[in-house]
């Protein structure tokens, strides 16, 4: 056990704080002191507050919070705010445990805001090359003043602003956690302020976050940019006018669909995954077939089918007539679909139409494709269906989120609420019902009425073989904080595949998080209703839609699994993919991130 004194002063009065043992304390894992100890040792950093040096060294951010939490509550206690009052006892750091317990989740995040404040006053000031003693003297806007900090609790900011940029090796080469500070940690207590409504204390923790994240950082920083970013977007939803004029209707140009495709396909091995071992299964499932005809549900990587071209062009017998109905909302998309297969199939003197259709994927009418009696058909959807998951909540009854914002907006002139902050809780606490969670009822359609009536104009053109490909993660719920959490532990994933494989510097890298990554997590976070699109499940939910959509499952192929194989292990070695249920989940470090599942029309 160790054992410190330390001494400070406020407002000329002198408060002895001791003893302060320094010894673990258990507690679950997202607890205020998860990694418990804050010691004294070298190497040595003295820090002057008010003419003292004093000697200490910061191991866990939290800790310090807590420290200040049993530092007020003894004050407090004590009275040690009346005149006369000169000694502050702090106890055993143990009853660190005791504040946890009986602390209530609001009021820890309050007041670890409340810090957040004090270190944004902290930041600014050490930019501009103020000394310590100097800060003392400092004032936030709000009306939460330093000066009421024990100067102890001070030094230990000051030393932890200093664990990034100070000219000591050993404190800029502390990891996150060991500088106590978890960006993920207060990422999650913005979210759980954003979903209570508490608007200024998720404005504050938003704000300390810009400054630990980064698009350009390392991968937490980068995935903790884009999750803030999300949940700002979620707080101005609620002001649907602000929010157009900041976030106009997307005009996307068909180069940047292009662009951000051709990096995800390059970068990440999932499609190059999903495209081999899709067309593995409808070169067997077509072995004996003269007429094979292909509908691609999103339509825009060239390289799938000339894969398939060349392989069909090598088949025992010759090559099928070979027919490629290409969905697509973009035209410019399909234009170039059609131009790059074409212009392959003339090489190859391949026998090879292509009928583009532009449309949403919600609005495909099957009975008007250019499907003929004869066509031996194969559809292949990768990460699509999920949006069809989607439902109208002005169809359902549900009021929309303009029409809440602006009936909230009408009652607050009229009720006379002092602040904007007040009237966007108030908002937010009386917001719009949420869309339904067609997780909640697994075995039917009646959540989702799309997905029902597209599956079952799929079963109607009686498809020899559909291949699916879907996120494996379970994003649709309702509730915001699940959400941010399964969302969280999916994309970081992500992020960190990407950050072992391409170089930091990667340009590419760069758009595909800003473009795709960061757009998806947006739509996750912030949006709600039939707005809401990136509404990913798990396998065995859409093997049980499927199934009772009436279709049944087909074994992949052997072949493809030994070519999947060696095509992860060239990205790395952390790629992996295992077998559940006659489907094929691709993996980073173990952890499933896509599924690849193949079916037939049940005669």
């Amino acid at each position: 056990m160790k054992c410190a004194t330390i001494c400070a002063y406020q407002q000329g009065k002198r408060f002895l704080i001791y003893p302060v043992f320094l010894v673990p304390v258990f507690l679950e894992p997202r607890g205020i002191l998860s990694q418990p100890y804050l010691y004294l040792g070298k190497p040595k950093l003295y820090i002057e507050v008010l003419s003292m040096w004093t000697l200490l060294r910061l191991r866990l951010f939290d800790a310090t919070l807590s420290l200040f939490s049993i530092i007020s509550d003894r004050r407090r206690r004590l009275g040690c705010e009346k005149d006369g009052e000169e000694e502050c006892v702090v106890g055993d750091i143990m009853e660190l445990h005791n504040i946890r317990v009986h602390a209530t989740q609001e009021k820890c995040s309050c007041l670890r805001f409340r810090i957040y404040q004090v270190l944004t006053c902290l930041f600014s000031a050490l930019s501009k090359e103020k000394s310590p003693s100097e800060l003392s003297s400092l004032q936030h806007e709000s009306d939460f003043v330093l000066e009421d900090l024990p100067k102890v609790f001070l030094a230990i900011l000051i030393i932890y602003h200093y664990g990034t940029s100070s000219p000591y090796q050993w404190m800029r080469e502390l990891r996150w956690d060991f500088q106590g500070l978890n960006p993920i940690s207060l990422l999650i207590d913005c979210a759980k302020c954003v979903a209570s409504g508490s608007i200024k204390n998720a404005d504050i923790g938003l704000e300390y976050i810009s400054q630990i994240s980064s698009p350009d950082g390392n991968a937490v920083q980068r995935m903790v940019s884009y999750f803030s970013e999300a949940l700002g977007y979620r707080i101005i939803k609620h002001l649907p006018g602000v929010y157009k004029s900041i976030n106009p209707s997307k005009t996307s140009l068909s180069s940047e669909d292009i662009l951000v495709q051709k990096y995800f396909y390059e970068l990440c091995p999932f499609l190059k995954f999903s495209y081999l071992i899709t067309n593995q299964a409808i070169v067997e499932a077509m072995e004996c077939e003269k007429v094979v005809h292909i509908i691609d549900l999103h339509c825009c990587e060239p390289a799938q089918w000339i894969d398939l071209l060349l392989t069909f062009k090598n088949r025992q017998g010759g090559p099928p007539h070979l027919k490629i109905t290409g969905i697509h909302e973009t035209k410019e998309v399909l234009d170039q679909m059609n131009f790059h297969l074409t212009s392959e199939a003339g090489n190859l003197d391949f026998p090879l139409q292509f009928y583009p259709v532009v449309s949403k994927l919600e609005d495909v009418d099957f009975e008007k494709l250019p499907v003929k009696t004869g066509d031996a058909i194969a559809i292949t959807s990768v990460l699509q269906l999920h949006s069809l998951l989607s439902t109208d909540d002005d169809m359902a009854g549900r009021i929309s989120p303009a029409a809440a914002a602006s009936m909230n907006l009408q009652r607050a002139v009229h009720m006379g609420q002092r602040t904007f902050a007040e009237w966007l809780e108030r908002d937010m606490i009386n917001a719009y019902i949420l869309s339904p969670d067609s997780a909640l009822s697994p075995l039917s359609f009646g959540a989702s009425p799309k997905m029902g009536i597209f599956l079952n104009a799929m079963r109607k053109l009686q498809p020899k073989l559909v291949v699916v490909t879907e996120q494996e993660s379970n994003l649709n719920g309702s509730n915001l904080m699940e959400r941010v959490d399964r969302a969280l532990y999916f994309y970081s994933a992500l992020f960190d595949c990407l950050d072992s494989t391409v170089v930091r510097t990667s340009v590419e890298r760069q758009k595909l998080e800003r473009m795709l990554l960061g757009e998806q997590i947006k739509n996750i976070i912030a949006c709600e209703g039939v707005d809401r699109k990136e509404r990913h499940e798990k396998l065995e939910k859409w093997i049980r839609r499927l199934e009772m959509a009436g279709f049944v499952k087909v074994p992949l192929s052997y072949n493809g699994r030994i070519e999947a194989k060696n095509l992860l292990q060239r990205y790395s070695c952390k790629y992996k993919f295992r077998e559940e249920n006659d489907c094929l989940l691709v993996c980073w470090s173990d952890r499933p991130l896509f599924s690849v599942s193949a079916w037939s029309f049940k005669r």
